[in-house]
């Protein structure tokens, strides 16, 4: 999902012009209002007049008594994101009291407190909208420098009156102070909710929290008063009294010292990122228990570097027994390859809920990997779109493995008419690619599975992450219960690899011709007939 484009006309700011934007933005609503705005990406503020809407029969008008200074607000003054249209009145952390109701307004009278957060629309009628999930609606509306139904651009709370339907306002209790309850709405939900959603809720959990600032903070809070074990992660040790002293963290790490991160290695349940600068995601990596999650949920401009070893060998699971039982149907040859190829796309099928009939899933590459989760996913009843760089495959993918689509990574068109059509994709690829065009492809809450491993780290934008609540996570074959449940399941449903069985002595001419992706679909060596003494 791509974070959507705000477009709001440019309006000059030299002689007439200025003039003429300044009576357009206060004559384009009825109710005259008064705030501070950014006219350019110097990022400074200065007085400006505006006018907001009348109060529509489900709105709510009040007047704002406070407003928090988000992260996001510098981001935005400064076009650092490179959405912004000027003039910009910031600020999506505001609460104030009710002045006006309209008349079909259920949930607010006049005196209640309100608050308002980072949205102020949506389309009502998407899976998210339905689903009350409207901050990943694709038409959602920003309560700073979006543009509303009617056409008009949005304005923050950085003013002294707000106007905005009931839906996306919220109730302030009594015993919450509003000034410090302010950013509660922004910060509070953004940490608050991947919590809950990631399952980092269990009383007894070791969640981690990376950054002490306007999230981080918030986040010790929470994980808190949910009953968890909280560590927080500093690139900095003049943190440490902080966190300890004045939040009650548990404990404190800083990041950059190796003897502190290996002692805590895989000792953590989730991990919450806060941080919106570049920084390594390695070392966070590595505190996390197998099946651990790391959510990211600051936003630096640029991708970062995605380890993806860390991702795969960390949900190995293992049993005592090391051998598994081969139905009499399944062949030997076609058969061997699933003990390694076949489990390491069943898995992730299974242990991700990628594997309920009627689910749209993504596979992509179509080499020894590919082509058994291509028979896999069909065999769980889902529809299955092979995506790959070459056009080549097409045919093999179609009409061969009898794939339902077909897409050409390179295809720019091809891929923006896939745009947020799958539940999850299983990713084989082990050469570096890129990952964004396929985050693209993934539903809000889509799942990006990573089992081929790159040398080198791939570039991890985490815009679409926050954007779409998208996970991006790896996988390394399976226990050994799991992979006897594989195998039964592949003779159940006629499941075999396409292999070319070779001589041992053919074995080095096999390797160069592996090297070059010379093969359909695995090498599989005749031992039994061929190895000679």
């Amino acid at each position: 999902m791509e974070v959507p484009v705000l477009e709001v006309p440019f309006l000059p700011d030299i002689g007439r012009g200025k003039e003429m934007a300044e009576k357009s933005h206060q004559e384009g609503h009825p109710t005259k209002a008064f705030g501070w705005a950014a006219r350019d990406h110097s990022g400074v503020l200065s007085p400006f007049n505006f006018s907001r809407r009348a109060t529509g029969e489900k709105d709510v008008a009040f007047k704002v008594l406070f407003c928090g200074v988000c992260h996001s607000d510098l981001h935005m003054i400064k076009n650092e994101w490179g959405i912004s249209s000027y003039p910009v009145v910031p600020g999506h952390e505001i609460v104030g009291q009710v002045t006006e109701v309209g008349s079909k307004v259920e949930k607010f009278k006049v005196g209640d407190k309100v608050g308002v957060g980072y949205m102020i629309g949506s389309c009502h009628s998407c899976d998210s909208c339905h689903d009350d999930l409207e901050n990943y609606c694709p038409e959602v509306i920003l309560t700073s420098g979006g543009k509303y139904h009617d056409g008009t651009t949005t304005y923050g709370g950085f003013s002294d009156i707000m106007v905005a339907d009931e839906h996306y306002a919220v109730r302030i209790p009594e015993n919450l102070p509003l000034d410090s309850g302010a950013p509660l709405l922004c910060a509070g939900i953004t940490v608050y909710s991947p919590l809950r959603f990631y399952g980092l809720d269990k009383p007894g959990m070791h969640v981690g929290v990376v950054g002490l600032g306007g999230l981080g903070h918030v986040a010790v809070k929470f994980a808190k008063a949910m009953g968890l074990k909280v560590t927080v992660i500093s690139t900095s040790l003049k943190k440490k009294e902080e966190a300890l002293e004045h939040l009650g963290a548990h404990s404190f790490l800083v990041s950059r010292d190796p003897d502190q991160m290996q002692a805590a290695a895989g000792t953590m349940d989730g991990i919450i990122d806060t941080v919106s600068a570049a920084h390594p995601l390695f070392p966070l990596l590595g505190l996390l228990k197998t099946q651990g999650k790391l959510v990211l949920v600051g936003a630096p401009v640029k991708p970062l570097e995605l380890p993806v070893f860390p991702l795969i060998m960390d949900i190995m699971v293992a049993d005592e027994h090391y051998a598994v039982r081969i139905p009499e149907n399944l062949p030997l040859d076609s058969g061997a390859p699933l003990l390694c190829a076949g489990i390491t796309v069943y898995s992730p099928l299974r242990f991700y809920g990628l594997d309920k009939p009627g689910m749209h899933v993504g596979v992509v590459g179509l080499g020894g990997l590919g082509h058994v989760a291509v028979k896999f996913a069909k065999a769980m009843g889902l529809k299955v779109t092979v995506i790959s760089t070459s056009l080549k495959k097409k045919e093999e993918a179609l009409e061969h493995l009898g794939a339902h689509s077909f897409l050409v990574s390179r295809d720019p068109d091809q891929m923006q008419a896939a745009a947020g059509t799958m539940d999850g994709i299983i990713d084989t690829v082990s050469a570096a690619h890129p990952l964004f065009p396929l985050l693209g492809l993934l539903k809000t809450q889509g799942k990006l599975v990573l089992v081929g491993a790159p040398v080198k780290p791939l570039e991890l934008p985490v815009f679409p992450l926050i954007m779409g609540r998208k996970i991006v996570g790896g996988s390394s074959i399976g226990g050994m219960k799991e992979t006897q449940e594989m195998i039964d399941f592949a003779a159940e449903n006629n499941i075999t690899a396409d292999v070319e069985v070779i001589p041992m002595d053919y074995v080095n001419t096999a390797f160069e011709r592996l090297a070059k992706a010379d093969v359909r679909y695995r090498f599989v060596i005749d031992v039994g007939n061929t190895l000679k003494i």
